[in-house]
């Protein structure tokens, strides 16, 4: 895993490298806080019990990918894409999620207090039946294909999903 998020740093900042895949991959029992995978592919990844306490996650894409007792408390994942993926007794406290995609996602008993999910497409998720008391879901989307199609909602990235 070291080895994986070294050549990934090395990607981000254009010096070589390679881009962390975690596609299909069954990840469990890993502490990957305060590490930075911006725009990793976790795309179909079963995550269980893996710490993202305070990891960086921008641009990731975790498309049907499972979560199931991930700690994400102050994540930063801006602009990533959840589409299809399921959370499961995950600790989301305080995350910045703000410009995502979690269209067709399911959250089943985790904890989302105080995080941002400002500007992010809900269409087809289960989000807002939940008690949103202390969530900012400001400018959230119901409708994929305007969300995906309106550059005013989003910073940027992630148009053409």
């Amino acid at each position: 895993m070291e080895i994986m998020y070294a050549k990934h740093i090395l990607f981000n900042y254009g010096e070589g490298g390679e881009k962390a895949d975690f596609s299909g991959c069954r990840l469990t029992d890993l502490d990957l806080r305060h590490m930075q995978f911006n725009g990793a592919d976790f795309t179909g990844a079963l995550l269980e019990n893996v710490n993202l306490n305070d990891a960086g996650l921008c641009f990731s894409v975790f498309r049907d990918a499972k979560l199931v007792g991930c700690n994400l408390t102050s994540a930063v994942a801006e602009e990533a894409d959840f589409c299809g993926a399921s959370f499961t007794e995950c600790k989301m406290r305080n995350g910045i999620f703000t410009h995502s995609n979690f269209a067709h996602t399911n959250f089943q008993d985790s904890d989302l207090w105080m995080s941002s999910f400002a500007s992010c497409c809900i269409d087809g998720s289960n989000l807002m039946d939940h008690d949103t008391v202390g969530i900012d879901v400001t400018n959230v989307n119901s409708d994929e294909e305007s969300w995906v199609n309106d550059p005013g909602i989003r910073v940027g990235g992630m148009g053409g999903m």
